[in-house]
């Protein structure tokens, strides 16, 4: 085992992959579901965890990281902020709680194999969301390392501001690096458009917008905020009450950083981070993983998750 030295002394700057796993999880359950070769739970699900170790190891063997954090969803405290939060998503998960039930069981149980097989630092606390345990680690990670984040979600452009931190997007039909000349100025159009995939609204729209079916986002588009700028967007917002509003709570919705996560929250990733042991996985105990779970496809890039730490 390590100690906080070995893993954090700048005599040699470290690698840290940053996974935000909740994509993951949901993307390739979909893709596992639909395969027909597949009749029941227990093969849906191995090929599952096929398919996104598959995806791990290949990114292990693309940036050879020293440590591997994986981010977990642990409910969310944007859900008591904005009482729209993902309102959608949870009507439609609703449709099918059986199937939703199963899939929060066994992505609890793959957390837990990820953390004692695989030897990766599973970073959550009660009210987290995976990405806040993103934002949590760039800032917290020491500044000389290389800070790879691994996610779906294009708000993490935003995190490209702090030093050697980039960012994989797994969302891209590429698959590749996301770059961004501008980080500051990406996240104010984050934060002016909003995320309609997690029912936040842009700023010039009411907050029951996507769940209110008379209502439509207004337009914001990049023209109206390349006007905005132009004219003077702290000025704009100053003279628009309403505007201003909805700004901050896109903001605080949005934003990964300790000023926006609540204290409660960010205290809570803290204590896990601080509670964290240095450890690598043993190819034996992979093996025996690989066999029990019928995925031996994977013996053949073991040792790519290997650490070197």
């Amino acid at each position: 085992m390590l100690d906080m030295l070995d893993i954090f002394g700048h005599e040699e700057d470290k690698t840290h992959l940053i996974v935000d796993i909740s994509g993951y999880l949901h993307q390739k359950f979909y893709t596992a579901e639909k395969d027909e070769k597949f009749t029941d739970n227990e093969s849906t699900f191995n090929y599952w965890r096929y398919l996104i170790l598959t995806e791990l190891a290949i990114l292990h063997k693309k940036y050879n990281p020293n440590n591997v954090f994986i981010c977990c969803d642990r409910n969310s405290w944007r859900s008591d902020h904005f009482e729209y939060y993902k309102a959608k998503r949870k009507a439609k998960r609703n449709e099918h709680p059986e199937k939703f039930e199963e899939l929060f069981k066994q992505a609890s149980l793959f957390e837990e194999e990820l953390e004692t097989v695989f030897k990766y630092n599973i970073l959550q606390c009660k009210g987290a969301e995976g990405d806040d345990g993103v934002g949590f680690l760039v800032h917290e990670l020491p500044k000389e390392d290389t800070k790879i984040i691994v996610s779906m979600d294009k708000d993490m452009v935003q995190l490209l501001s702090i030093p050697n931190t980039r960012f994989f997007n797994i969302h891209h039909l590429k698959k590749c690096e996301e770059y961004c000349e501008n980080p500051e100025i990406a996240l104010q159009k984050l934060i002016i458009n909003g995320d309609s995939s997690d029912g936040i609204p842009n700023m010039k729209s009411d907050s029951d917008t996507f769940v209110n079916e008379e209502k439509r986002q207004k337009s914001c588009g990049e023209k109206t905020i390349e006007k905005m700028f132009i004219a003077g967007f702290d000025e704009i917002l100053k003279e628009n009450v309403t505007w201003r509003k909805n700004y901050k709570r896109n903001e605080k919705l949005i934003v990964l950083d300790e000023k926006n996560i609540p204290v409660k929250v960010w205290n809570g990733l803290k204590k896990c981070f601080d509670e964290f042991t240095y450890s690598n996985c043993k190819a034996i105990e992979l093996g025996t993983y690989f066999n029990n779970h019928d995925i031996m496809g994977l013996m053949e890039v073991v040792n790519n998750f290997i650490r070197n730490n």
